[in-house]
């Protein structure tokens, strides 16, 4: 079954192609430009799997932005601590979000999910997957009641 993440990044910053490479270990890398050049999407291959990192548009930022940290609200029952409140400004900082769809879905082996962590620290970003919220390193930092760590 799919896989859906997303990356927050404080930074607009693209990760080099060559960067991924090193990370996945290939050169089956790919990048697909808007008409206005910038980088909309880049596609990983590998022969069991496929991940395709979708590059949101800086004008649907700030919306996505007030429903995320609506969520996370939702997901706290409105009772912001100190560390809710770093991840809350965290959020607020974002400049770049990433969605990343992992087809068909995360191997046995755990190669999607090094990908997402490691793409995240390179960001020192924090990740969205399995309606939680993960750090770089896949732990748990606010979900639903059943959450567990990446």
């Amino acid at each position: 079954m799919t896989a859906n993440a997303a990356i927050y990044s404080s930074t607009k910053k693209v990760i080099p192609v060559q960067k991924l490479r090193e990370i996945v270990g290939h050169d089956n890398v790919s990048v697909k430009r808007s008409l206005a050049g910038d980088v909309s999407q880049i596609l990983l291959r590998w022969s069991d799997c496929t991940i395709a990192i979708n590059l949101m548009k800086a004008k649907e930022i700030p919306q996505h932005l007030e429903g995320f940290l609506g969520y996370i609200n939702h997901l706290s029952g409105g009772h912001v601590d100190q560390r809710l409140a770093q991840l809350m400004q965290q959020v607020a900082d974002t400049k770049q979000v990433m969605g990343l769809v992992i087809e068909p879905g995360l191997d046995t082996q755990g190669r999607c999910k090094r990908f997402v962590c490691v793409v995240t620290n390179y960001y020192g970003g924090i990740f969205f997957a399995n309606d939680s919220i993960y750090d770089g390193n896949g732990i748990l930092l606010l979900g639903p009641e059943r959450a567990v760590d990446y």
